[in-house]
């Protein structure tokens, strides 16, 4: 079962619309202080919420397209826990850690705040129901592992880490080991607990 609603693809457009122009203001900030425009773009996909936010405009770009593939529920309920993911660590972890400048606190507020809301709230109101399976949380847990190794990959290569929860040079690997496994869990665990909504109906309709 997929998307083909003329609302669910007028309301996809809408989304990759914002996450295409979160994107696009990321790199119009981090470009004045790169060498190159490419260099801008590898800066940017250092981190978990840009890789997060490109795989939400490419999905919903696709979704709005008409693409079928593009609005299958377990791509759908992916991308809603690693952007809920992306909303809760950084108002949890990074809130005031960050220094921005030029666009940076525009885009931020886009691929931060409102992408996280705006994909939840189509999930909750637009997605195919009931055909998730607790083992689809498993399989979308691969994808903070998968970044994390990415991630401490590029840092080991060039001493620079992208969060400070993973700065192996900072805090060491056993913490840093201990971090992602907190987080791994914590991202299963939403994973389950998406699995459960839609296998007992949203709650916006089941009181």
């Amino acid at each position: 079962m997929v998307i083909a609603s003329a609302t669910a693809r007028t309301t996809a457009a809408l989304l990759a619309l914002i996450a295409w122009t979160g994107l696009i203001l990321q790199v119009a900030g981090v470009f004045p202080r790169s060498a190159s425009l490419i260099d801008a773009i590898w800066t940017m996909l250092r981190f978990f919420t840009i890789t997060t936010n490109l795989i939400l405009a490419v999905l919903m770009t696709g979704i709005a397209l008409g693409r079928p593939a593009f609005g299958s529920p377990r791509l759908l309920g992916g991308v809603t826990i690693a952007l809920a993911f992306v909303g809760g660590v950084n108002f949890i972890l990074l809130n005031g850690r960050l220094t921005l400048s030029s666009s940076d606190p525009i885009a931020d507020l886009f691929l931060h705040y409102v992408t996280p809301v705006a994909m939840l709230v189509f999930w909750l109101l637009l997605r195919p129901r009931g055909s998730l399976r607790y083992r689809d949380a498993v399989l979308w847990s691969v994808y903070p592992l998968a970044y994390a190794a990415y991630a401490l990959a590029r840092g080991a290569a060039d001493g620079n880490y992208t969060y400070p929860f993973i700065d192996v040079a900072r805090i060491g690997a056993g913490r840093t080991g201990m971090n992602i496994t907190l987080l791994w869990l914590t991202f299963l665990l939403l994973g389950a607990l998406l699995v459960w909504q839609d296998r007992r109906g949203s709650p916006l309709h089941n009181p």
